[in-house]
């Protein structure tokens, strides 16, 4: 956000609380949230990386903690922005000033002064995993273990020895789970339903497995999706053609009850490898406590020494006062899940559009690209009417994409959502530009999607972005590549003949 401001022309100032840039991704045992020193990103480093800045190594190893704080202390001083950015600093209010624009009140965690500035805007980004969901269950209060949020986990630190449960099957869940289980002596695995499990290097090419994001095989409709890709893997299963692992996800995917790219994809599979060694071992929902027991929705009880819970988070800003007579609203209730209607452009929340395989970065820039051109007065964001009425019909589309997650919801489907804000900001990738250039379309279209594709053309095209996409790899074969075609050249027709059905506006190829 602060780059995209400054070559905006802007003046942006940026207040941290923590001692250093990286956020979640900075261990910090004051404040909840964040990572453990062991953690690896789930994303790879070119899918990951901010479009105009490509990571130095052209290997789709994923980052450590250390790798990923490294990336970030380069960006800032590639683009030279350090002194715009203001650590030790708490931010406890945020609120309009009558004369127009916003008072942001900061209090420094060294000398304690407090300080208010006045701006003409606020963009908020502090990101999703800042308030841990609260912990409410039968029994909890008289449960003799400790009881505690992943946001809280640094390490196997006092676990050794340990009877440890863990709920939930995210990333952070299944990667913790693996961790323990080699010192605990015994860990818990819970549960509530299956999910769509990948690793995060695919076992057949050697690669990252989010390089599999690419348009041709995402832009049919989500249901399209759903059953070629289940009808591939029973097709696998049945013939033979899996391992424990493929067949240990094809299982829980089973049990998800929901297609493959209609739930968040949990892109780490390390604890499988676990469960099939017999040092982890999976368990029903916990559905309450009993003295020193956790009970399941089975009926199972275990003996607990420590549970932790990593069951995500919920978006909260307490310092924000929004203006007189309007209503606070989630992240998932606003346009492009970044302005609120009845406030316009001189608020705006960055960071909170999930997508459910790739990563958050290239979203966020898009969105940082947006408010700094919105702010510098080169692009409008439409009237509150026409952003009610798109927040509506997003809200629909997203119950129907995701009918098992909870509305309001941060879950998107990337590429859309990429595209539409890339619409706004005027470096949607031309069809005809593409056409000019076949073997850039055929990279486009079969490679990974990242925030390169949105700098080939408009405002902060760069060829830095064209040498990106023709460098990462294609990644279906041929039979496929002209299975997905033909399911576009069908679905293209039906869009014409009815433009209103649920068609409409699915093909994201281009």
């Amino acid at each position: 956000m602060v780059k995209e401001c400054i070559e905006q022309g802007l003046e942006v100032q940026c207040f941290e609380r923590k001692d250093n840039i990286g956020g979640v991704f900075r261990p910090n045992r004051e404040f909840p949230g964040g990572c453990w020193a062991t953690v690896r990103l789930t994303s790879s480093p070119w899918i990951t990386a901010y479009s105009d800045f490509p990571p130095k190594s052209s290997s789709s190893e994923h980052y450590t903690l250390q790798e990923y704080l490294e990336y970030l202390a380069n960006y800032v001083e590639h683009f030279r922005f350090w002194n715009h950015l203001h650590f030790r600093q708490t931010v406890t209010d945020v609120k309009p000033n009558e004369k127009g624009g916003w008072i942001v009140t900061t209090v420094d965690r060294v000398s304690g002064e407090t300080v208010p500035h006045h701006c003409d805007r606020v963009a908020i980004c502090t990101g999703l995993n800042l308030i841990p969901k609260p912990i409410q269950l039968p029994g909890l209060d008289s449960f003799t273990g400790e009881v505690r949020h992943s946001a809280m986990y640094k390490g196997v630190e006092g676990l050794r020895g340990k009877h440890v449960v863990i709920v939930g099957a995210g990333e952070s869940g299944v990667d913790i789970a693996a961790e323990v289980s080699y010192v605990a002596e015994n860990t818990y695995l819970s549960i509530r339903k299956g999910k769509f499990i990948i690793p995060r290097i695919n076992p057949l090419t050697g690669m990252a497995n989010d390089y599999d994001t690419n348009r041709i095989r995402n832009a049919p409709p989500i249901i399209l999706q759903n059953w070629l890709m289940t009808l591939k893997r029973r097709l696998c299963f049945h013939t033979g053609d899996h391992t424990p692992e493929s067949a240990f996800r094809t299982q829980l995917l089973k049990n998800s009850d929901v297609g493959l790219m209609s739930q968040a994809v949990t892109k780490s599979d390390d604890f499988i490898h676990r469960v099939i060694e017999g040092k982890l071992n999976l368990r029903r929902d916990l559905v309450g406590f009993d003295g020193d027991e956790v009970i399941f929705s089975d009926g199972i009880r275990h003996r607990a020494d420590v549970v932790i819970f990593a069951h995500g988070y919920f978006p909260s800003f307490p310092f924000l006062k929004y203006p007189k007579d309007v209503q606070a609203l989630h992240p998932g209730n606003m346009y492009l899940n970044m302005f609120h209607p009845e406030i316009g452009d001189s608020l705006a929340f960055c960071g909170f559009a999930r997508p459910k395989i790739g990563a958050i970065p290239p979203t966020g820039e898009l969105q940082a690209r947006l408010f700094a051109l919105v702010a510098a007065g080169k692009r409008l964001l439409p009237d509150a009417r026409f952003m009610e009425r798109d927040i509506i019909q997003t809200r629909k589309e997203n119950a129907l994409s995701f009918p098992n997650q909870p509305q309001p919801n941060v879950l998107i489907n990337w590429i859309s959502y990429m595209d539409k804000v890339a619409n706004l900001i005027g470096s949607r990738p031309n069809p005809l530009y593409l056409l000019k250039k076949p073997r850039l379309l055929g990279k486009f279209c079969s490679g990974p999607v990242t925030g390169a594709h949105y700098r080939l053309t408009g405002p902060g095209a760069s060829q830095t972005s064209l040498e990106t996409i023709m460098k990462l790899p294609r990644m279906h074969q041929i039979n496929e590549i002209i299975t997905y075609i033909g399911l576009h050249f069908w679905l293209w027709p039906l869009q014409i003949i009815n433009p209103n059905s649920k068609w409409h506006k699915s093909n994201t190829i281009w």
